[in-house]
């Protein structure tokens, strides 16, 4: 199976994105896992050359940012701490979804409204993930007043605002052009973008072959470049503290 290939500006932006030396720690970790579990990774889209492939792109990558003026424009500087700022932003609209399922079980158009097909599920490309984040921030406004004895408050929304504005001004206006990038940044950003989305895919198929086997499925992760931060409502007293 070959997976879909992207546009060249969405492989330039997600390349942009991450910055090389976390992207290389996740992969030289999950090369010998690949390697171990190609078996049971293969029936769910995982070519038998997938290891091969992410030690190659490893060594390409490695090589590339070698390259002094490369390495120098690793991530532009307005992204450089974007890896941070997605991590925030999926732990917020994690935080909503749960909420509207808790709140809205019973109202299939309002949930509708603040169900988020799973952030992660944004393949790394911060344009998407803003365009879903805006989504969603406007649907919770109109819905706040139901939900604000459940805990959405101004101040919630107002992060997810912020956090808006962040991702707004780190990518820009419109994607990275190839033709603004020196030939040694290209090829940067396209390799990795390439590592990291077998990487993606290697662990998401990790997660869903070890389905039952926690101790296994454990091993798939991205959490070098994809941290899991939490984004709680504001802090409210514990029940026993509101008594009468």
């Amino acid at each position: 199976m070959v997976p879909h290939r992207p546009r060249e500006e969405i492989l330039l932006s997600i390349g942009a994105a991450y910055r090389t030396p976390p992207l290389l720690t996740a992969a030289e970790r999950l090369v010998p896992i690949a390697r171990a579990d190609l078996p049971q990774l293969t029936p769910y889209g995982i070519p038998d050359f997938a290891p091969d492939d992410l030690s190659s792109l490893i060594e390409e990558v490695r090589r590339l940012f070698a390259d002094k003026r490369a390495k120098n424009k690793d991530t532009p500087l307005q992204m450089a701490q974007l890896i941070e700022l997605l991590a925030s932003v999926r732990a917020w609209l994690r935080t909503i979804r749960l909420l509207a399922s808790i709140n809205l079980a019973c109202d299939a158009p309002a949930l509708s409204r603040l169900a988020s097909s799973s952030p992660e599920l944004a393949e790394g490309y911060p344009r998407d993930l803003l365009t879903e984040l805006e989504r969603i921030i406007s649907a919770a406004r109109d819905l706040r007043p139901r939900l604000e004895d459940a805990g959405l408050t101004e101040a919630f929304v107002g992060r997810g605002a912020r956090f808006a504005q962040q991702l707004r001004t780190a990518i820009g206006a419109k994607d990275l052009d190839g033709k603004d990038l020196s030939i040694a940044v290209r090829r940067l950003y396209h390799r990795k973008a390439e590592l990291y989305l077998l990487e993606k895919r290697i662990v998401r198929a990790g997660q869903l072959a070890f389905m039952t086997v926690s101790e296994r499925q454990t091993l798939y992760h991205l959490e070098e470049l994809e941290p899991a931060v939490l984004e709680p409502l504001a802090a409210r007293p514990p029940p026993s503290s509101r008594r009468g």
